[in-house]
């Protein structure tokens, strides 16, 4: 897949961590949508299945990376790819993968190295 193809959802409860990523993955001509909760990008995705990576923080008030993870499985059938950003849940990449999650990223992540794992495995999609 082309990334001016991909729709890339972002979702941090840190505007300004959102905005750079979601800023750099448009550099590399993905579209980008992005929001500061959980309940929020659902409410948005209510309707639309034309996602095809979530990026989500795995700690944020209300609804955390793991539950959102949860409910866009059950929620959304279609196939996407989800990363989980955490710096210290208790959760291990095997874990994330059994709940459907495709990659776990350790905070603090390096920018560069997101944006290219997202590319990389967004080219591999076909």
């Amino acid at each position: 897949m082309n990334p001016n193809e991909c729709q890339i959802i972002v979702v941090d409860d840190e505007p300004d961590l959102a905005e750079i990523l979601a800023e750099s993955l448009e550099l590399e001509d993905f579209k980008v949508s992005r929001f500061l909760s959980a309940e929020e990008a659902l409410k948005a995705l209510k309707g639309h299945d034309d996602f095809h990576v979530v990026i989500s923080d795995a700690h944020m008030p209300g609804m955390n990376g793991l539950e959102f993870l949860d409910v866009l499985k059950k929620d959304f059938k279609h196939n996407f790819l989800f990363y989980l950003c955490t710096g210290d849940l208790e959760v291990t990449e095997n874990d994330l993968k059994e709940r459907g999650g495709s990659a776990l990223v350790k905070k603090p992540y390096n920018l560069f190295d997101l944006v290219d794992s997202v590319k990389e495995a967004v080219a591999n999609v076909g």
